[in-house]
């Protein structure tokens, strides 16, 4: 009987499991481990393309996830590993690390986790060798009298401790001179003395030169501001009846009626802006009522915010050719500060008039140009004439001089890092204009 044939099984157990390898390859299976993805990183500090006075300073910056490890790189080449921070994801490559030639540098930060290296995060660094020093000069705005020596300003100067070589260069006509030091390092300042017969707007140039060489200069704009006209302060309001009555012409604004006014800003850094609005509780009666709005920045010691609106009346105007050359001209105005931010804060005001496109101001709060009264007060000044607004020479008030526009500026600056606002108001408002004789 012949032998019937054994059927193994094999081949098919063989067939099922391949199958199964096939299924498990395919990725349907949650059952195998997941793979962590390598980490972020950032470089927070120093910002990107900034300048360095030194060739050492910190690296910082923070990162996502989970990192092993942390190298920092300039130009390819490894500074070294950072260290973990305060913080739990931030990093820090200490200063002591970092020694940079003069030049432009390209700082890489890589992260390395589980998952493996991060992308680069990379910033490029400016050293600049010759920044040992900065100059300012403070305040940034002064006006003398002619003839006067004055402190202000003053060369303040910045940074290392080094031995400064100063000069002053000033236009002709102007006696300029480097005659005190105070102060060493980055306390030193320097007085600068200035004197001169001529009214004007001029431009002095300090220059500091170190032992190395390295010179830096600064530009102040000084004003020498013609003889101070004849003031007179009061609590009351000045009004048509309190004026002599040989003027040829009297503009006045109590600012119960109409709106005469346009409002222009004439200057604004940092987004400084204004708003005007006509309102009650004037001296007496109605006002016109002004704020300026100065947003706070974190480098306001060297870069002010500043706003400077002009506010001109639509109400009249006076053209000498036409009506008659002037001798001199008398200006009035109250004035009052609402609230103020800060002890101390002032408003800037000028009397201003507009000929030919120019607009030349006269001080009406001399010494300084500006009000802090939160009650009522007039400022009169009297006796205007072209030497006493600037720019030099001033307005034309013979018969060839053309019309004439008046109006007020309003002005502010802030050095602070918050904001705030300064709430002010006018009233009674008058220009009174004065015949030449003959």
């Amino acid at each position: 009987m012949a032998e019937t044939p054994r059927l193994t099984t094999w081949p098919l157990v063989l067939a099922v499991m391949a199958l199964a390898i096939i299924v498990s390859a395919s990725g349907d299976s949650d059952s195998s481990p997941a793979t962590e993805p390598p980490p972020d990183i950032r470089i927070t500090g120093p910002e990107n393309h900034a300048i360095q006075s030194t060739g050492s300073f910190d690296i910082i910056g923070d990162f996502a996830g989970s990192a092993i490890e942390i190298e920092v790189f300039a130009d390819g080449e490894l500074l070294g590993q950072a260290l973990r921070g305060e913080e739990p994801f931030d990093w820090r490559l200490p200063a002591r690390n970092v020694n940079l030639a003069p030049g432009l540098h390209e700082i890489t930060a890589i992260a390395t986790g589980e998952g493996g290296e991060s992308r680069p995060a990379i910033i490029e660094v400016l050293v600049d060798a010759d920044l040992p020093f900065d100059v300012r000069i403070d305040p940034e705005a002064a006006t003398y009298q002619p003839g006067e020596d004055e402190d202000d300003p003053r060369l303040l100067l910045l940074g290392n401790d080094v031995d400064l070589a100063l000069s002053v260069t000033a236009p002709i006509g102007i006696e300029a001179s480097v005659t005190e030091r105070l102060g060493t390092g980055a306390d030193a300042r320097v007085r600068i003395d200035i004197q001169t017969e001529t009214p004007g707007m001029y431009p002095v140039v300090v220059r500091a030169v170190s032992n190395e060489g390295v010179a830096r200069e600064a530009t102040h704009t000084i004003t020498i501001a013609a003889l101070p006209p004849t003031t007179e302060s009061a609590t009351t309001s000045t009004t048509r009846a309190d004026l002599p009555r040989d003027s040829v012409l009297v503009l006045f604004d109590d600012f119960d009626g109409g709106d005469l006014w346009t409002a222009t800003l004439t200057s604004s850094t940092n987004g400084s802006d204004h708003t005007v609005m006509p309102a009650d509780g004037g001296n007496p009666g109605g006002q016109r009522r002004m704020t300026h709005v100065m947003p706070g920045t974190d480098d306001g010691e060297n870069n002010p915010t500043q706003i400077a609106v002009l506010h001109l009346f639509t109400g009249g105007s006076y053209d000498p050719s036409v009506e008659g050359p002037l001798s001199h001209i008398d200006y009035a105005e109250d004035q009052i500060e609402y609230d103020p931010p800060f002890d101390g804060a002032a408003i800037g005001t000028r009397f201003v008039i507009v000929q030919d496109g120019t607009t030349y101001t006269a001080q009406i709060n001399p010494p300084n140009n500006a009000f802090a009264n939160t009650d009522w007060r007039t400022a009169r000044v009297v006796n205007l004439t072209p030497a006493d607004f600037l720019p030099a020479p001033g307005p034309d008030f013979s018969e060839n001089g053309g019309p004439l526009t008046f109006g007020y500026m309003r002005s502010n600056t802030s050095r602070g890092g918050r904001q705030i606002i300064l709430d002010h108001g006018i009233d009674n408002w008058t220009v009174e204009l004065f015949a030449a004789a003959g």
